[in-house]
């Protein structure tokens, strides 16, 4: 059964929301783009784990995004 969901508690999720798509993702985004700058994508680690935390922060904004209104 699913809870319904306080008003801070949406207050909440949307401050969330707001603060990966507007901070987290665009810093992420940037390190993404300089170390794919930097030749060999296999072997570079700020690449593979940028993508990765992209994938996750997408992940968390489509959640956040049907759950928070």
């Amino acid at each position: 059964m699913t809870e319904p969901i306080t008003p801070a508690g949406l207050a909440a999720l949307r401050a969330e929301y707001t603060h990966l798509m507007s901070v987290e993702r665009p810093a992420v985004v940037e390190t993404v783009s300089w170390a794919a700058g930097n030749g060999d994508r296999s072997e570079n680690g700020d690449y593979i784990y940028g993508r990765q935390r992209l994938r996750d922060i997408d992940r968390r904004a489509g959640h956040l995004a049907c759950h928070g209104g």
